[in-house]
């Protein structure tokens, strides 16, 4: 029960010291974003610390990935056109899971990694993300798990 009353402390607290500047583009995507990092924070707690750490903007663009982006301006996670449309508040969740790993490793970098590493790396973190999750979509974790025996067939090599 103790336990309990610490995460939700750490949930309902963590706002109060971040904030992430969610964009507003098409329609209602940006609500869409704050639910997703709601789940997020009421899924895994370390997860969505970690994603406030790295992450000040959450933006959208046109182009096939979602992506992320250092500047002066505020580190951002791009969430892809494609990616919004899906009214999958899950599957957004799961793009900022991802793209949070890559900003921590380009603002914490341990070692130097083959971009196919970090991909790598990416695609475990968020399949375990998604293996937390009450009932998430069966296509996310197959695409996730897909993602990980390519990128792991590449390594190999």
């Amino acid at each position: 029960m103790k336990g309990l009353f610490v995460s939700l402390f750490l949930i309902l607290s963590i706002p109060c010291f971040s904030q992430i500047k969610v964009m507003k583009a098409g329609d209602g995507w940006d609500l869409k974003v704050d639910s997703a990092l709601a789940l997020i924070a009421q899924t895994d707690v370390n997860v969505y610390i970690r994603l406030i750490d790295v992450c000040d903007i959450v933006d959208f663009w046109i182009s096939p990935y979602s992506s992320n982006n250092i500047s002066q301006d505020g580190n951002t996670i791009y969430i892809a056109v494609g990616d919004a449309k899906m009214n999958s508040i899950a599957n957004l969740a799961c793009v900022l899971v991802h793209e949070s790993l890559h900003l921590n490793y380009l603002l914490h970098p341990v070692t130097q990694s083959l971009e196919e590493e970090e991909e790598l790396k990416c695609y475990i973190y968020e399949l375990s993300f998604i293996n937390k999750l009450p009932t998430p979509e069966p296509w996310l974790q197959a695409n996730a798990v897909e993602q990980i025996h390519k990128l792991s067939k590449i390594k190999t090599k």
